[in-house]
Formats: C-alpha cells, sequence, structure tokens
C-alpha cells in the first residue's frame, strides 16, 4: 500500500497543526467545512457514530486537571488524574466552534475519535474513554499519559541522543507509520512535536486531528493544506491535490535529518521560500524520470530563475549538513549509508520515495552501532509535569538534568 492514493479529503478540509511554527490560525477556519464530497464509506457516519459513543460516557468529574502540557487549534492537552484510581492519564480537551459551526466541534475531532478507536499499536497514542463536561459539546479525549514531547528534549538537547538511540526511535516511527499505512491511514501531520517519547522508551505517535482515512482511488478534491510547513512534502508545496500517503514519508525524513542537526532541516518562512530551500538543498530532480515535476506552474515560471541562482539537476547537496565522522562536541554523524535512507526518504518523486516498510528494512538499522534495544533508552525526568507553552518550548529547561538514569 505503499504508492496507493488517499480517496477521502475535500478542498474545504481543515487544519490542526499545533506547534508554533507556519500552523494555520483558527481564524483560517472554513465554516463551510463538511464532508459532502467525501466518497470513503467508512466516514459517511462519523458523526452517527461519535453521537453514538458520547451517549455512554463518563463525565469529567472523574477525573482532576494537574497542568496543561499544550495548546493547539482544535484542543488542549492536561496531565490529568482518575480520581479514583490515582493514575495519571492524559486528557485532550476538543475546542467548541459553535460560534461558527452548526455541529458545535470540529469535523477533525471527529475523525480523530473514530481514526484512535480503530488503532491499536505500541507506537501510536492509545485513547482510553471518550468523556463529556457539562454539555454534551463538551469533549474530551482520555489518552495514555507519556512523559515527554520528543521535539523538546530535542530542541533542548537533554539527553543527547546517541546514535544508537535515534535509530531506536527512528525504527519505532517507522513501525508506527507502517502499521497506519497498512491499515489505510494517512497521518498527514507527523513532526517531532506531534511525537511523545516514553519513560519506558517508547516513541509514540499522536495527533491525529489531520488523519485520514485513503484507498488506491485518485481523488481530484484533496486539499493541499496539510502538514506544518517545515515538514511538507514538495507536492503538496506545489499545489499537487492527488498526493499519496507518501506525504507521510518526507516528513519522516525531515524529522530524521532533525534528530541527528537537533533543528529542523528546510526552515521556510512561507510556502515559496520553503520550496527555495529545498531546491537548494536536493537540486533539480531528473527531468526524464521526474517530468510531471515541470509541469508545475511554480516550476515552468521559474527556470530563468534557477539557472540564476544555480539550482542544478540532479546536484544534491545534502552532504554538506551533515558530519560522516562522529563530532567531538555532539558524536552525532551521519554515514553514507544513513545519508543513503535520508535521500530516498527525501525523493522529490513520490512514486520513488521509500515506504515505510521498506525503510525498516534498510541496512542503515544493520550498521554498527545498531538501533539500541527499547529496554535500554534512557529515563527522564518528566518534562511535561511543568506547566509550559509551546512558544516557550525553546526556552524550557530541564530541573536536575543530572538525574537522567539508565536501566541497568
Amino acid at each position: 500500500s505503499s504508492s496507493v492514493k488517499e480517496e477521502t479529503c475535500d478542498e474545504n478540509d481543515s487544519d490542526e497543526n499545533v506547534s508554533d511554527e507556519n500552523d494555520i490560525d483558527e481564524n483560517d477556519i472554513d465554516e463551510h467545512d463538511s464532508d459532502e464530497n467525501d466518497s470513503n464509506e467508512n466516514d459517511i457516519d462519523e458523526k452517527d457514530q461519535i453521537d453514538c459513543i458520547l451517549n455512554g460516557c463518563r463525565s469529567i468529574k472523574n477525573y482532576k486537571k494537574l497542568n496543561k502540557i499544550s495548546e493547539g487549534t482544535y484542543g488542549t492537552v492536561f496531565r490529568a488524574k482518575n480520581k479514583k484510581t490515582q493514575k495519571i492519564i492524559a486528557l485532550k480537551q476538543l475546542k467548541n466552534f459553535s460560534n461558527i459551526r452548526h455541529e458545535g466541534f470540529a469535523i477533525t475531532s471527529l475523525r480523530e475519535i473514530n481514526i484512535l478507536l480503530q488503532l491499536n499499536h505500541e507506537n501510536i497514542l492509545s485513547i482510553k474513554e471518550v468523556i463529556v463536561g457539562k454539555h454534551l459539546n463538551d469533549i474530551y479525549l482520555v489518552m495514555e499519559y507519556i512523559e515527554h514531547e520528543l521535539k523538546m528534549l530535542l530542541d533542548n538537547k537533554s539527553p543527547s541522543f546517541t546514535i544508537s538511540e535515534l535509530k531506536c526511535l527512528l525504527k519505532q516511527l517507522l513501525n508506527g507509520v507502517n502499521y497506519l499505512h497498512t491499515n489505510w491511514v494517512m497521518h498527514r501531520d507527523l513532526k517531532p512535536t506531534n511525537l511523545l517519547y516514553s519513560n519506558k522508551g517508547i516513541l509514540k505517535i499522536c495527533d491525529f486531528g489531520m488523519a485520514r482515512k485513503f484507498s488506491h482511488i485518485d481523488n481530484p478534491n484533496l486539499t493541499k493544506n496539510i502538514v506544518t510547513l517545515w515538514y511538507r512534502a514538495p507536492e503538496l508545496l506545489l499545489g499537487e491535490k492527488c498526493y499519496t500517503n507518501k506525504i507521510d514519508m518526507w516528513s519522516i525524513g525531515c524529522i530524521f535529518a532533525e534528530m541527528i542537526l537537533k533543528k529542523p532541516l528546510f526552515l521556510g518562512e512561507n510556502e515559496v521560500d520553503q520550496m527555495w530551500k529545498i531546491l537548494n538543498l536536493l537540486g533539480l530532480p531528473d527531468k526524464e524520470t521526474y517530468p510531471k515535476f515541470y509541469e508545475y506552474p511554480f516550476i515552468s515560471k521559474n527556470k530563468d530563475l534557477f539557472k540564476k541562482k544555480k539550482i542544478k539537476m540532479n546536484v544534491n547537496n545534502i552532504r554538506s549538513h551533515f558530519p560522516n565522522i562522529a563530532s567531538q562536541f555532539l558524536g552525532l554523524y551521519l554515514s553514507d549509508i544513513g545519508l543513503d535512507l535520508l535521500k530516498k526518504l527525501l525523493h522529490f518523486n513520490p512514486q520513488d520515495r521509500m515506504s515505510a516498510s521498506d525503510a525498516l528494512k534498510h541496512p542503515y538499522f544493520n550498521e554498527f552501532p545498531k538501533p539500541l534495544e527499547i529496554s535500554d533508552m534512557p529515563i527522564i525526568p518528566d518534562s511535561n509535569k511543568v506547566i509550559r507553552s509551546n512558544k516557550l518550548s525553546n526556552q524550557y529547561n530541564f530541573i536536575n538534568q543530572n538525574t537522567i538514569m539508565f536501566r541497568s
């Protein structure tokens, strides 16, 4: 299913990008967003399914909020406690858009509930139950609590993950996405802020507000307003509507690069700037193997500019960004085999972009040092206990950093 295309997204699809870099503003939500053009039978009765779920929901009174973890366009996540069992959980309060929507809360919230209830995998954040507040449209998702957001660990360089540990994290990410794609689900917003790290060494993919079911049938009415800008595949930037699940694989390539660099690979300020940064690093794709690329308006209109900026076909500068031997300061590097994996994940042509199942078989994971066992991954002081916001994450400092532990 590596090259199949999504069937179920219409032009008025709305976004849920929860990080603060280049996210869509709440004011940009289309009040006419609906599933009228949606052709996937699994999504036709989403609202009826959710109504059935909500009628049997328990109350928010069973939980006590402890602190806010993060806030995005479509919801706020709290660290909370089950009053009866005293167990710590994550509580996602779905935002109510009754002022601009007849249905009360966003269709993306319905999809998130619907999809999460169908998924069951170690690397996918699990939903425990759906609960309600004082009113029926005051909806909360009770989810397993995970101690860390991977983005914060990368930004704060604490701990400084080793190559073996990063390989373990990347392999888990690929396992989770392979499960999604095998079950006909595209995440459509993969980025480090949507990846969690538990003190059991497990990586979890979260935030399925933009996720959609897909099939092998082409649909020309797909929204391109998905995926946070820095992790957005070139075909989306160029306006492609019949995109495939390979957009997730491009995002994984960007995340892989960021794990090594400790910063995003493509820091575009807008869609045009993002495209230029990609072209400057990767060059132009081969005209014979990917002729469609040169048919996009942005590309066809800027041929002279490519010459002026000295952007050439098949000239890839990505090696210049990554040391191929261990740095004396960080010890992070990208071997030639690792670079091969990265290039295949960041392939311009989505048909030739590596699938998750193939990436898991790549020799990078058999090369020394091999991925660390999950049971040997580091234990880090709980960073989600601290009251913070996404915008302050870069300034956040871990308390008592010397207490990072490793299992014996």
